[in-house]
């Protein structure tokens, strides 16, 4: 499945709308302002690497999950297959050396609670703020 993290962020609390035979929901609220895919790639670079968002991204527009329409930034809207997280927290943070951490993250699965950790890898980016530089959840994820 093409990009599958995207609808992991999506604005809730809008119906799906259907553009171009698939259903879509806006990928921020109004409020937020943004209005074009570049916008959107601005968003990301503030939590992940430069390499991932435009690889994200890249692959969002291309299998169409991603688009811009009619002033506005879609995601494509997908119902959950099988089990979905419904709570998660950093558990801690391990120093990897040289200037790289991995953030893991527990997450707890229902339907018994069980938790499952996703380990989260960070670096510096080019103006020296922490970044996510992979995010292996969302590939797992329906």
């Amino acid at each position: 499945m093409a990009a599958p993290h995207l609808r992991r962020g999506v604005f809730r609390g809008h119906s799906p709308v259907q553009i171009q035979e698939r259903k879509y929901l806006p990928m921020f609220p109004a409020r937020d302002g943004v209005y074009t895919i570049e916008q959107v790639r601005e968003k990301f670079l503030a939590v992940f690497s430069e390499e991932f968002t435009d690889k994200t991204l890249n692959a969002a527009i291309a299998s169409k999950d991603l688009l811009e329409y009619n002033g506005n930034v879609y995601a494509a809207y997908r119902k959950n297959k099988g089990k979905t997280s419904y709570n998660s927290w950093a558990d801690h943070v391990r120093d990897d050396g040289n200037g790289k951490f991995t953030v893991v993250m527990g997450v707890s699965m229902p339907p018994d609670g069980s938790t499952v950790y996703v380990e989260l890898p960070t670096e510096k980016n080019a103006a020296g703020k922490f970044v996510f530089t992979d995010y292996p959840y969302w590939d797992r994820s329906e």
